[in-house]
């Protein structure tokens, strides 16, 4: 897991990324959601990370057939991600969640990086809600 991690800090991989996606009071990030160049049905992020009490996770974000779905994957075991509760919002630059006129939000646990991804849970948003928070940045 530690070379995992060491791999994901790699800014090839990773980075610290214009859209905002708001974890909690933790960290806010901004993603650039340009299709331009890019094939509009699919497309995958760089992956965030990021460190919580000694507990390091990434924030997953990918475009899969026309939905955009983000998930926090913490780099532990099930058990320990059960002690945690997610808040994330995805809502137009520049504003809060709070202060936003569109936003979508998940609320749970994060992700284990010892299930399978097609179990990964999290925010599922389409085509069209995600035009709405972009027409607001």
């Amino acid at each position: 897991l530690s070379k995992l991690l060491g791999h994901l800090k790699d800014e090839k991989c990773s980075f610290l990324p214009v859209m905002t996606v708001k974890v909690s009071a933790v960290q806010t990030l901004n993603y650039d959601t340009s299709e331009k160049g890019r094939n509009g049905k699919s497309r995958c992020y760089k992956l965030v990370t990021s460190t919580l009490e000694d507990t390091s996770f990434c924030i997953k974000f990918e475009k899969r057939d026309w939905i955009y779905h983000f998930y926090v994957v913490m780099l532990a075991s099930e058990e320990v991600c059960a002690k945690y509760k997610i808040d994330l919002t995805v809502h137009e630059h520049n504003a809060s969640g709070d202060d936003s006129e569109v936003s979508f939000k998940f609320c749970g646990k994060p992700c284990s990086i010892n299930v399978d991804k097609e179990e990964f849970h999290g925010l599922q948003i389409d085509e069209k809600g995600m035009k709405l928070v972009l027409s607001k940045s």
